[in-house]
């Protein structure tokens, strides 16, 4: 048997108070509201963007327009408490006098379903409501993926407690993220998953594919619930690459565009400025494009790079910013983190995020509730939740334990903000690439922050049977398999 890899080391303790904001450094402030579509240049036609100064707003935090006393998460004991029916409708009041347009509320734990019309104006939805995420959503409208049970129920009965080592079922449980050996015990109690993933209240398997009438035989006989969790399952993978993505010719939202190579504007690339790469040639010989976010610069040994979205459907590899070529994707990990070699400057510190990349992080050091943030030339600055992980198998090489299964943390799964749910398609898939940075273990807490630990990179991914806008999760491709590599966050 393969012995675990060391564990990095934790995270320190956050100290006494949050750090201090500075003033954003993006030249462009972006906005989620609907706008009207404008013109883009192609990616074979390369151009200088306009420096735009940075108008300042003054703008307060998301969470001070509205606030509220009632809470239904114990930040001390890290656990949630039980929902009275009185504080529901003291919530509804609350939240009625400030957004008039609110005509009902739903806790489904760990979400608040806010229904309304009209909806309010997205730079005034809060993140957090009575410490449960807020999803603002249209009256009549349909629930997104993640507010029901995801997968079909078992017909089977619950493992008998004695055939389950106590150690996973009591690892099995809410509102938490089992350890990796528990994942590798189930991956050998199901033979047939080719992913297993944590939620906040249940375990979702994905089997191998099969025909409809062998998948429902299956379920006659796989667990219904081990622990304290039900088990969902589904006849195939439930995520897959996304075949979309922002097409700079006909994009139709806002997006920080600034050529941030200029002298004015740092003569440097960042975090989370915007990307392109050629993609295939489309009508009229134009040469379409592919638009992503710069990630992080990170060196191994002498190497220096700097990661993007992978971009591994399109046959050429030059990555362009401003329509200048930045560089060329030399290398490729995990699912879709590309690596670019560029001769011009890179900073790894974030425009408008108040910290400097300095660490990779590994996902064995993820907890459930975790905040982060992310900050894309898309969508700004925006807050995270992490609720979850996405589980994959390996086999270890040969040996007297190479029929055993062993798990692997494909991706973090996490909550975002209405006002990316309820975002066109276009800024969604905006996100892919963006570093993913380790914020604090509560709302107000921007402790780590200083550290600039940098838990993933955000993925383009779909859903089986749901619209791009139509869920409650994001999903981030995790650090490991830069790290399994030697990468690490270039310091220079």
């Amino acid at each position: 048997m393969l012995a675990a890899p060391p564990a990095p080391p934790a995270p320190p303790a956050p100290p006494a108070r949050p750090t201090k904001p500075r003033t954003p450094l993006r030249k462009t402030r972006i906005s989620l509201s609907p706008c009207e579509s404008k013109p883009w240049p192609q990616v074979s036609q390369p151009y200088q963007t306009p420096f735009t100064e940075l108008e300042d707003t003054h703008d307060e935090p998301e969470e001070a327009t509205f606030s509220t006393d009632i809470t239904f998460f114990d930040e001390q004991t890290n656990q949630f408490k039980p929902i009275q029916p009185d504080e529901i409708e003291q919530i509804f009041c609350q939240l009625h006098q400030h957004f008039s347009g609110v005509i009902a509320v739903m806790p489904v734990v760990p979400f608040l379903i806010i229904e309304c019309n009209p909806l309010p104006d997205v730079a005034k939805q809060p993140f957090m409501v009575a410490g449960l995420v807020a999803v603002f959503m249209k009256e009549g409208g349909p629930y997104p993926f993640g507010v029901d049970f995801i997968g079909e129920v078992s017909f089977a009965k619950q493992d008998h407690p004695a055939t389950v080592p106590s150690t996973i079922a009591c690892d099995l449980k809410p509102f938490h993220l089992p350890k990796l050996t528990t994942f590798d015990w189930l991956f050998n109690r199901i033979p047939t998953a080719l992913f297993i993933s944590s939620y906040p209240q249940q375990i979702l398997v994905e089997l191998e594919e099969t025909d409809p009438s062998e998948f429902q035989k299956s379920l006659q006989v796989l667990p219904t619930r081990i622990g304290s969790l039900s088990f969902g399952y589904t006849n195939g993978p439930l995520l897959h690459r996304s075949a979309r993505h922002p097409d700079p010719a006909v994009f139709d939202g806002s997006l920080d565009d600034t050529n941030y190579l200029l002298p004015e504007n740092g003569a440097a690339l960042r975090p989370g400025v915007l990307l392109e790469c050629r993609g295939n040639i489309g009508l009229d010989a134009v040469v379409d494009g592919n638009m992503s976010n710069s990630g992080v610069k990170v060196s191994k040994g002498e190497k220096q790079r700097f990661t993007c979205a992978g971009f591994d459907q399109v046959p050429e590899k030059d990555v362009y910013h401003a329509g200048n070529e930045v560089g060329v994707i030399k290398e490729a990990f995990g699912e879709d983190i590309g690596l670019v070699e560029t001769p011009f400057p890179f900073k790894n510190s974030f425009l408008d995020i108040n910290t400097t990349a300095q660490k990779l992080l590994h996902s064995s050091l993820l907890r459930f509730g975790q905040y982060f943030v992310i900050d894309s030339a898309f969508t700004s600055r925006q807050r995270l939740r992490c609720f979850g992980v996405r589980t994959g198998f390996r086999h270890p090489p040969s040996g007297p334990s190479s029929t055993m299964r062993y798990a692997v943390v494909n991706q973090g799964i996490f909550a975002v903000p209405s006002s990316v749910i309820n975002s066109e398609p276009q800024l969604r898939l905006g996100m892919c690439g963006s570093p993913l940075v380790l914020s604090g273990e509560y709302l107000e807490d921007e402790s780590y922050l200083s550290h600039g630990y940098v838990a993933g990179f955000m993925l383009r991914k779909d859903i089986t049977g749901y619209d791009a806008t139509e869920k409650l999760y994001a999903y981030c491709q995790v650090c490991d398999p830069l790290m399994d590599e030697g990468w690490e966050v270039c310091t220079d």
